[in-house]
């Protein structure tokens, strides 16, 4: 006569082990998604500060100078991680320094983008959201005079 009891109380033993595994993994892949996500969102900072570099520095050889540009988008960009249309505020002069210099984002941003400071050898690009809404916003700097200006810096440096 074969012991069934034996073999079930294996089997029961397996499948516990087995869920106990299959949940860690989950685990461990949701946490890892979730950066993934974050990392995916800052990549829209860094690509616009670098099209922002790359249009001031066509800006300056025609003028001999850098532009202001405007916090844009507005209000609440910047305060909170969704996505905002593209709407551009004027700088301090009255003029909107992203049409002149011939940046404007193909689709709704996260971050708000602002060049608050412009002269004929220096500018630094800014771009700041709050992508986790827990009210310290990431801000990406980028400077032109910088050691290594052409990588955007984020502070705070754990923050997404």
């Amino acid at each position: 006569m074969i012991d069934l009891r034996q073999d079930t109380e294996f089997s029961f033993l397996a499948l516990a082990i087995g869920m106990t595994i299959i949940v860690l993994l989950t685990t461990v892949a949701v946490f890892s998604f979730g950066d993934f996500i974050a990392a995916s969102k800052a990549s829209e900072a860094t690509r616009n500060l670098a099209t922002i570099w790359i249009a001031q520095l066509g800006y300056a050889a025609e003028y001999d100078t850098f532009m202001e540009c405007g916090p844009s988008p507005p209000a609440p960009a910047g305060t909170d991680g969704t996505l905002h249309p593209w709407l551009e505020t004027s700088n301090s002069s009255g003029k909107d320094g992203f049409a002149l210099i011939g940046f404007e984002p193909d689709n709704a941003v996260r971050y708000q983008y602002e060049v608050a400071i412009a002269a004929s050898t220096r500018f630094v690009a800014t771009a700041q959201a709050d992508l986790d809404n827990n009210g310290v916003p990431c801000k990406f700097t980028l400077d032109n005079l910088a050691a290594d200006h052409a990588k955007p810096t984020r502070l705070p440096a754990n923050e997404f």
